[in-house]
């Protein structure tokens, strides 16, 4: 999942999965998971369990915006139909816990979540603060449209608008064969944004799990830019 530092300490969401069924798909969602790590030997301290159950399977922390003063803001998809949704700790204390938003309002209890965004998402996202904006990145509408699409909103929780198709994943030009090749959970890295341009990556694997076996080229990120502009436009 997506990590943060809080306090002087890196912080990073883990997700726990099982084998559900037989076969390389087989796996599935457990639990949401935060391990500490001290800086800078970046040495890990301990890891703490979150129980958040919810009318609909929602994988927490694949996407975290610390830019507000008073809350940090945890976002998950739901399983089935990947919309997105958004929990909120204080502040420097992640640990503490959560409110989510219903839609309307925050509430303390998660099994009253509803989507901060009903849309195809990915797994894994992003969302940031730029230009007193909050921005949200996604590969929409999964595997086989590709399209990267940026929201933007004064509000890390409820308002997006101004949809901005920004680019399409790609895949790599320099291996043997891109046959049942896909790219997915597309993420934005604003800490690496030069000459106005965003720097976007997307994670490349292939539908039969023996080729990223034969050619360790196929599993692996690809990465573009686009103009920070673009997100703005209206």
């Amino acid at each position: 999942g997506d990590g943060f530092i809080e306090n002087g300490i890196l912080k990073v969401f883990m997700t726990g999965f099982y084998q559900a069924k037989p076969g390389d798909w087989g796996f599935a969602w457990t639990s949401a998971n935060i391990a500490t790590f001290s800086l800078p030997e970046i040495k890990l301290e301990r890891i703490d369990h979150f129980n958040y159950p919810g009318i609909h399977e929602i994988h927490w922390g694949h996407a975290v915006c610390d830019g507000d003063e008073h809350h940090t803001y945890i976002y998950g998809a739901e399983d089935k139909s990947k919309n997105l949704y958004v929990a909120r700790a204080p502040k420097g204390n992640i640990l503490a816990p959560w409110e989510f938003y219903n839609g309307s309002e925050w509430v303390k209890d998660s099994r009253q979540s509803k989507p901060m965004l009903a849309i195809q998402g990915s797994e894994q996202f992003s969302v940031f603060k730029l230009n007193d904006k909050y921005v949200l990145v996604v590969q929409e509408g999964g595997f086989m449209t590709g399209e990267i699409v940026s929201y933007y909103s004064d509000s890390p929780w409820t308002g997006w608008k101004n949809r901005k198709v920004l680019c399409h994943t790609r895949l790599p030009d320099d291996v043997t064969s891109t046959a049942n090749l896909f790219a997915y959970n597309s993420l934005a890295h604003p800490q690496f944004i030069e000459n106005g341009q965003l720097l976007i990556s997307s994670c490349i694997n292939s539908f039969v799990v023996e080729d990223v076996f034969r050619d360790a080229s196929k599993y692996r990120p690809v990465f573009l830019r686009v103009p920070v502009s673009r997100i703005f436009e209206e």
